[in-house]
């Protein structure tokens, strides 16, 4: 279901038109929300929350997006199955164009709206040739050595930008390393068994991968539902790849990860991660590093999108506050004894 909370869809072929239509819209409906529940409690916190980094809890806002336990990430309320049959196509799949149209609107664009978005990028791209040239020649100073990531940082940094939060945004996606950890565990299956092992020896190593491994596996998650994001990915391996050796390999582990009864309700999923590296060695893209890289970039869609709205309602920097472990154990021996205190003890009479 597409959200309403941005007013109806735009006739408009400017992406900044249609915005500036949506903002005034989206702060009536932000003053009206704050004024009617702007002091109710979303979360408590616990000590347990805060050694875990926070995890699942609710205490960032982001316009453009939103985690689900079950449906995995959204866009403006839209699911990954969702995107790929509603928006404009260029190929088989959406355009990234359409993508950012919704992330920045919450309306599903037209091809009209489509075109005109495709065709202002590449005019973008045409007058920033300046720009590309200053980068390969910063590139061609750099030494042998460094690798893509490293490479890209230092062309970040060189920026002629004020922006500082795009760069920053950058850099936290350039340390994700699961993509890569998935790729190992599939090049050894492939080494000790082949590209084509059979399926009860690739059942009996997965199933000792997983118990040496502490009950997890890399590419793979144990939750209730499916991974949506993997079932898109698996949707384009099958029309585009599937006859690719490392790509039916990948299936193949998924099939096997399933057939692997678990001891509770959550089973293993598989994430995007257990066949994204095949599908990139499919088109020739073998290198890991430049690959992280590219992975990067393209999440810099969301990322931009995310800032602009942040900009839109002006967001603060998040600055919680933070504390050392002996002062949370000082913390609660005040709280237990101020919790002692106000008991009333009632003496039955005799």
């Amino acid at each position: 279901m597409i959200r309403k909370s941005l007013s109806e869809p735009s006739s408009s072929l400017n992406l900044k038109e249609v915005l500036t239509e949506k903002i005034p819209v989206y702060y009536d409906l932000l003053r009206d929300f704050r004024r009617e529940h702007g002091t109710a409690v979303v979360n408590k916190i616990t000590v347990n929350d805060m050694y875990s980094g926070l995890s699942g809890m609710k205490t960032i806002i982001k316009e453009t997006s939103d985690s689900h336990p079950k449906f995995g990430v959204t866009y403006r309320g839209v699911t990954m199955p969702g995107i790929v049959n509603l928006l404009p196509h260029r190929g088989h799949f959406p355009s990234p164009e359409s993508i950012f149209w919704l992330l920045l609107t919450g309306d599903v664009p037209t091809e009209s709206q489509t075109r005109s978005l495709i065709h202002d990028w590449a005019s973008r791209r045409q007058k920033r040739n300046n720009w590309l040239s200053e980068c390969q020649t910063i590139l061609k100073v750099l030494p042998q050595r460094l690798g893509p990531l490293e490479k890209l940082s230092i062309i970040l940094m060189s920026l002629d930008s004020t922006d500082k939060h795009v760069k920053d945004s950058l850099r936290s996606k350039i340390l994700s390393h699961e993509q890569w950890e998935c790729q190992n565990f599939q090049e050894k299956i492939q080494r000790l068994l082949g590209p084509n092992p059979q399926t009860n020896i690739l059942k009996g190593l997965v199933r000792a991968f997983i118990e040496k491994s502490n009950n997890s596996l890399p590419g793979y998650e144990k939750s209730n539902y499916p991974n949506l994001g993997y079932h898109v990915l698996h949707m384009f391996a099958n029309e585009i790849a599937s006859q690719d050796p490392q790509v039916k390999l990948s299936m193949k582990i998924t099939n096997v990860v399933d057939s692997i009864p678990q001891a509770n309700e959550e089973h293993f999923v598989p994430e995007k991660n257990s066949i994204i590296c095949p599908l990139l060695k499919y088109y020739g893209l073998n290198d890991m590093e430049f690959n992280q890289g590219l992975i990067c970039m393209s999440r810099a869609l969301g990322a931009v999108a995310s800032i602009i709205w942040s900009r839109i309602i002006n967001l603060p920097v998040e600055n919680p506050l933070s504390c050392s472990t002996h002062h949370c154990i000082e913390l609660m021996k005040k709280t237990n004894r101020e919790s002692r205190h106000d008991k009333v003890i009632l003496i039955p009479k005799k």
